[in-house]
């Protein structure tokens, strides 16, 4: 009995459908804090028929994983696999992301992700927990390495938890990345600290910036970007774990970049003494440089509860300094960690932080959102805004929204 036949756009439709379903219903899962669906079932439909497979590969195989077991031993398998004549499933990958094991975290080659070169369409990569050992790492100016793990069509670096060679590595990496258009690093070391070289600067594309500025090798990557002859148009700036000591280089790049930041994301990283008030500010309240930021729409930041207070100490001197030279803020986030109560965040300096909000520089706002710890339940959620909005929104002037969640979702949509 032969197999009845669809027109190809009716194929498709079904596919794209079926494709739409499980996105919904990864990320209702996602907001659960569950894991996701795979996507053996794209694998099942390709079986359908021959005039099934093209589509149903486009999403079977557009996000592919090496993790956990990923050694040069698997590397050889998958380089001869992806390199074959007959392999069709290259054209369809659109992101790859590689995972060491964390608990070991055994040396690699940068060759062994050299066969990126294959996948033609490839849009995002992903490194995590990788050792980048120095006896294999390119010297001496060679850079056709680089060119060849880092294709032409990439757009979306994430490198996480990494370890390179020396501070200049992660930079000579990045530099190859000609189309680059976001860049993720965090929580990236280095074996050998020497000073940085000079190396040439590309990216010139760059539109979305997340880098954890605590560690030295992903606040060299700042400062990088930052002194380029013609530095890059970032329109979504995201900063975490700023120090004391990483205030001159975040300020710099904040001045730098300010012009053209949109949304700008901060997390402060506050050293608190058990049983001792806190009382100092951040120097990042009072010293850095917020002075281009005049095109700001959307801000976020971090807050984290304490026994012994300060909980959102920064946030007034912040603001006050914003309304000196910005006067476009549309919404505000407040990132809630830790608090035990949802009474705990009326702790924050609200008489301070409404006064600021009631100036002449915020009356574009129209909307304060709380990102609530991931494991609130929905009701908990709702008691938190409908609390939030008769002691803290009866203040404002004007008509300013006031929006919590919980999906663990950080951002200023």
């Amino acid at each position: 009995m032969s197999t009845p036949t669809f027109p190809q756009e009716v194929v498709d439709i079904i596919i794209d459908y079926a494709w739409g379903l499980q996105c919904e219903r990864n990320k209702l899962l996602a907001k659960r804090g569950l894991r996701g669906l795979n996507v053996s079932a794209f694998n099942v439909l390709a079986l359908v028929s021959r005039f099934w497979v093209v589509r149903a590969r486009r999403y079977a195989f557009r996000d592919l994983t090496f993790a956990l077991k990923w050694s040069p031993e698997a590397r050889r398998y998958a380089e001869a696999l992806l390199e074959h004549p007959l392999c069709t499933i290259r054209e369809h990958v659109l992101s790859l992301q590689f995972h060491g094991v964390d608990s070991r975290k055994s040396t690699h080659d940068i060759a062994d992700i050299s066969y990126l070169r294959n996948f033609r369409n490839l849009k995002s990569l992903g490194l995590h927990d990788l050792v980048f050992d120095a006896q294999f790492w390119p010297s001496g100016g060679d850079s056709s390495i680089f060119e060849s793990v880092l294709p032409p069509t990439l757009e979306n670096l994430e490198v996480e938890g990494c370890t390179f060679p020396r501070d200049a590595s992660f930079v000579e990496l990045i530099a190859r990345a000609t189309g680059l258009r976001s860049l993720q690093c965090a929580d990236i070391s280095v074996q050998a600290i020497e000073p940085m070289t000079s190396v040439p600067f590309r990216p010139e594309h760059l539109t979305e910036l997340s880098v954890t500025v605590r560690y030295g090798a992903c606040l060299d990557v700042l400062a990088w970007l930052a002194s380029a002859p013609v530095p890059p148009r970032i329109t979504n700036l995201e900063l975490q774990a700023i120090s004391d000591q990483s205030v001159p280089v975040v300020s710099r790049a904040l001045r730098i970049f300010g012009p053209s930041v949109v949304t700008l994301s901060l997390l402060l990283v506050t050293t608190v003494i058990p049983f001792q008030q806190v009382q100092n500010h951040h120097p990042f309240a009072t010293e850095a440089d917020l002075s281009t930021l005049q095109n700001l729409q959307h801000f976020v930041t971090a807050c984290s509860f304490s026994p012994w207070g300060g909980m959102g100490a920064e946030v007034p001197l912040i603001l006050a300094r914003l309304a000196e030279n910005c006067k476009t803020v549309q919404s505000i986030t407040f990132h809630i960690h830790g608090v035990p109560t949802k009474e705990d965040i009326l702790t924050m300096p609200w008489e301070e932080i409404i006064a600021a909000l009631n100036g002449p520089s915020f009356r574009q706002l129209e909307r304060i959102a709380f990102q609530l710890p991931p494991l609130w339940q929905d009701e908990q959620r709702d008691a938190t805004r409908d609390m939030l909005k008769d002691e803290v929104g009866q203040e404002l002037l004007g008509n300013v929204g006031f929006v919590c969640r919980s999906d663990g979702d950080w951002s200023s949509s």
